[in-house]
C-alpha cells in the first residue's frame, strides 16, 4: 500500500514538472521573445506564425498535463514534440549547442505517461472514478 502511494506521488510530481516545462516554454514564446531557429525547419510558413503555434500547442499540452487531463493523448503529443525537436537538432547540426541532450529524459518522462496513463492525482483519475 504504501509503495503504491509512493509511486502515486512520483508519477504526480513528473507529470506536473514536465507540464510546467511545456507551459513555461510556451509562455517564454508567447511573451518573450524566446523563440528556437524555427524559420529553418519549418521553411513554408512565416516565422511568427510558426513560433505562435508552436506556443499554443505547448501551452495546452503543459495545462492538461499539469491538470492531468487526456493524459496518455497528451503525452504521446509531447513524446512526438520531443522527437521533432531532437531530430531537427540533430537535421541542424545544433544538438549538443543547443542543449537538446536535455530532451533525453523528458522524451523518457512523455513516454512513461503516454503508456502508463494518469496514475493518480490528477483529473482523470477523478472522472475514472465518477
Amino acid at each position: 500500500m504504501e509503495q503504491t502511494c509512493r509511486h502515486g506521488w512520483t508519477s504526480v510530481v513528473m507529470r506536473i514538472t514536465l507540464g510546467f516545462l511545456f507551459f513555461y516554454a510556451a509562455i517564454g514564446k508567447l511573451f518573450m521573445g524566446k523563440a528556437p531557429p524555427i524559420e529553418k525547419i519549418i521553411t513554408f510558413m512565416p516565422k511568427e506564425t510558426s513560433v505562435m503555434l508552436l506556443a499554443i500547442v505547448e501551452l495546452i499540452i503543459g495545462l492538461l498535463l499539469i491538470f492531468g487531463l487526456i493524459t496518455k493523448i497528451t503525452a504521446w503529443a509531447s513524446a512526438v514534440l520531443f522527437a521533432i525537436f531532437m531530430l531537427s537538432g540533430l537535421a541542424l547540426g545544433i544538438f549538443t549547442q543547443s542543449g537538446l541532450v536535455k530532451d533525453i529524459p523528458l522524451l523518457a518522462m512523455s513516454l512513461y505517461f503516454a503508456f502508463k496513463g494518469c496514475t493518480g492525482f490528477g483529473l482523470d483519475c477523478l472522472i475514472r472514478k465518477l
